[in-house]
């Protein structure tokens, strides 16, 4: 009787644990696997996409900043504001059938004149060449067949938050991070901005860098915080708000991100504001072709070394000499 009361229990106990094991396996699934899996449909299901944005961006000034052993960095001094400097821009990221266009638009901190300064810069990849052209007190540009984007298009301060929600691996890989050795570090998840998420880390290809993720279930598995670490320290971390769209779903609304010189001492915070967005339509081809303004001074990278070029009121490029490229006066500047 004794020993088929303990056999009684012991089949009630595996019962039990069988149930406690089904109740951790609905609420704590997968979180590797489903993200993967999340990631790879966001990717397939965007086609095209247009971003409009508000930036505003604070660049901290020389007497904040300070070195790893938290004294004055006095090197910083001639790049830096003396107090902190408040910068606003917009900016246009667009993406089509492996076309990439990067407009960004306003007021930036001049390191030389130590005061803001109008900016404007664009960038585009047609599927084999990249364009650039910044328009400064000299307008210079930049042409190269790479046949891939360059990281102006795919690792700007300002698109990580897009690149995060649109293809999050494509990102992370070319940032170093191996996404195959991905891990789940709150199995039992945890709280963010009032949702429950869970926190993911990556390796970098430099193993001093850490990469940690939060992701949200209830919206994809997509990105709601990514926080870099070098040697422990926090050197970025930005954090994502997302908004519903009709036909793709969650898509990002607003973005902030912090970076860090030193560990605990915050050197520039960038806060955005998505104005307007288009998703899956065709979009205007002139958003991807970038043209020089004549007068604009540009550099072509070939195999067999750089070439530099003029751009002649006729619409043509005239070669100049290597140590002209920069030098030559405009009157046609921004």
């Amino acid at each position: 009787m004794l020993h088929n009361r303990w056999v009684g229990l012991g089949i009630a106990f595996h019962f039990v644990l069988l149930g406690l094991t089904n109740v951790r396996a609905e609420t704590n699934p997968d979180v590797v696997k489903e993200t993967r899996r999340a990631w790879i449909q966001r990717r397939d299901s965007m086609k095209s996409f247009s971003y409009v944005c508000a930036v505003e961006e604070t660049k901290k000034g020389s007497h904040g900043l300070a070195d790893a052993h938290g004294e004055p960095n006095d090197s910083l001094m001639p790049k830096t504001p003396i107090s902190d400097e408040v910068v606003r821009m917009s900016t246009t990221f667009s993406f089509e059938k492996g076309k990439l266009a990067y407009r960004l638009e306003g007021e930036q901190w001049s390191e030389i004149t130590q005061a803001k300064a109008p900016y404007l810069y664009r960038a585009a990849f047609d599927g084999s060449e990249n364009v650039t052209l910044l328009h400064a007190p000299i307008p210079m540009g930049s042409i190269n067949h790479h046949r891939e984007p360059d990281s102006g298009l795919t690792a700007g301060v300002h698109q990580i938050a897009f690149w995060l929600t649109f293809d999050p691996t494509a990102f992370l890989q070319r940032q170093g991070y191996d996404c195959d050795k991905m891990r789940v570090v709150t199995p039992g998840g945890l709280v963010y901005e009032g949702r429950k998420c869970f926190e993911v880390e990556l390796p970098r290809s430099n193993h001093r860098w850490l990469g940690r993720i939060f992701v949200d279930p209830s919206r994809g598995y997509l990105p709601v915080r990514f926080i870099q670490e070098f040697d422990g320290a926090v050197r970025s971390d930005i954090s994502i708000g997302y908004a519903k769209e009709e036909k793709l779903g969650w898509v990002a609304s607003t973005w902030e991100q912090t970076r860090y010189d030193s560990p605990g001492v915050a050197s520039n915070r960038s806060i955005g504001s998505v104005l307007k967005t288009e998703f899956n339509t065709k979009l205007t081809q002139a958003i991807f072709d970038v043209q020089f303004p004549v007068g604009a001074q540009v550099v072509e990278e070939t195999d067999m070394g750089n070439r530099y070029f003029i751009k002649d009121p006729d619409g043509s490029l005239r070669p100049i000499k290597e140590d002209e490229y920069g030098a030559i006066p405009s009157r046609h500047a921004l």
